[in-house]
């Protein structure tokens, strides 16, 4: 858990710093957008342009029914884990990659694969525009941004590997706990480490405690407080006006869209986004990409330079508005929304 705690106070602090350096600049997001594009491409870009490209030999007959066979399973190895995310989602299957190279084949997909670099080579050009009139050192620091974004997103990208390679632990020790594997999941260390050992665990503790809890840092290391104590903790630190019906954030990703707002807080709201619905999220990950594709524009909580919703909205051209605070607790399934993401604004119509 400490590689993105350290990412999020990276992000911070790159934001602190750039709003000093540009303080005079009166579109600062637009800036902070164009620096916070990746040093390397994001995986979801790797995946999308190897799709493209193995389509391409299709529509060229260029490849033999062995050949085809081979390169798609060898593009499924890479990346079949992508949809993996935080709420037990399936890997993709060797079919999924089938149908979508097939289904590429029939479009454009050296125009489609064109564009996308095209893009990418624009975010190039225009972060060398800005990096002219910088300082060594703080050109140094555009670099350095760069990195960090495409250090978040492999980050991401290997614990879904590894997610993969955990499951079965997973489904082991709920074998020889009875327990299920969500419940193994939600345990601490040591009760996981009891179990193991035969020993019972306070079963109902347990289940208090997810229903609500509360974990932060203090001096003295990281601190759970659960219940009452944990609802006194967000009261006093999470003043929430649910009656508000504008807000201010970050703009991600310029551009304007308007529609009925869908709350997405896990893989089982997935199904609730339909084309041109206005997406609300704490933040996103990489199995959130093919709901992110159909949404006319994006809201988050998450506010980071190097977020994933941030960065991804930018690749696909949504408009998208970030870090406004509990916006997933105020916006509801169905409002109607109108996100401004040329001034960073969202209203409840």
């Amino acid at each position: 858990g400490m590689a993105p705690a350290f990412l999020r106070q990276v992000d911070r602090a790159l934001v602190y710093r750039f709003k000093k350096i540009f303080a005079e600049e009166k579109n600062i997001d637009k800036l902070l957008a164009i620096i916070s594009h990746p040093s390397k491409r994001f995986y979801s870009r790797q995946e999308d342009l190897a799709v493209l490209e193995l389509a391409l030999k299709v529509a060229d007959k260029r490849l033999s029914e062995e050949e085809l066979k081979k390169e798609t399973q060898s593009l499924w190895a890479k990346f079949h884990t992508s949809s993996l995310g935080y709420f037990d989602e399936p890997p993709k299957s060797l079919a999924y990659f089938e149908e979508k190279i097939k289904e590429e084949a029939k479009g454009q997909p050296s125009e489609a694969s064109q564009k996308i670099i095209a893009e990418e080579q624009e975010y190039g050009r225009q972060k060398t525009e800005i990096k002219e009139r910088l300082t060594e050192q703080e050109k140094e620091l555009v670099d350095f941004t760069g990195l960090m974004v495409y250090v978040k997103d492999h980050y991401k990208f290997m614990v879904n590997k590894l997610q993969e390679i955990g499951e079965p632990m997973f489904s082991e020790i709920s074998r020889r706990t009875n327990h299920p594997s969500s419940f193994i999941k939600d345990l601490l260390n040591e009760e996981v480490r009891l179990l193991l050992a035969g020993q019972r665990i306070d079963e109902a503790a347990v289940k208090t405690r997810m229903a609500y809890y509360a974990l932060f840092y203090d001096q003295s290391g990281v601190q759970l407080i659960v219940g009452e104590e944990a609802k006194e903790f967000e009261v006093a630190f999470f003043k929430i006006d649910r009656a508000q019906k504008e807000f201010k954030g970050r703009v991600a990703s310029r551009g304007r869209g308007q529609g009925v707002a869908r709350v997405v807080l896990s893989s089982a709201d997935f199904p609730k986004m339909t084309q041109g619905d206005i997406l609300v999220v704490m933040n996103t990950s990489p199995d959130f990409v093919p709901i992110m594709k159909k949404a006319a524009a994006i809201v988050a909580e998450e506010g980071g330079l190097t977020g994933h919703v941030s960065v991804v909205s930018r690749e696909f051209g949504i408009p998208a508005v970030v870090g406004i605070g509990h916006i997933t607790k105020i916006i509801k399934d169905g409002d109607q929304v109108e996100v401004d993401a040329e001034r960073g604004v969202v209203r409840i119509l």
